[in-house]
């Protein structure tokens, strides 16, 4: 789905924002944004 990368979010174990984290970028993901701003900061698209 994204593309591999050599980054990553950390959060602490049973961390309440890892969920909230995931479900943003997998919205962002689905309405298109996630490829906007891939392409607006580095180039080509995010698929």
């Amino acid at each position: 789905m994204f593309r591999k990368e050599n980054y990553g979010i950390v959060f602490p174990d049973k961390s309440p924002l890892r969920k909230r984290v995931n479900e943003a970028l997998l919205k962002l993901r689905e309405n298109g944004a996630y490829d906007q701003l891939y392409k607006k900061w580095f180039g080509g698209n995010g698929s």
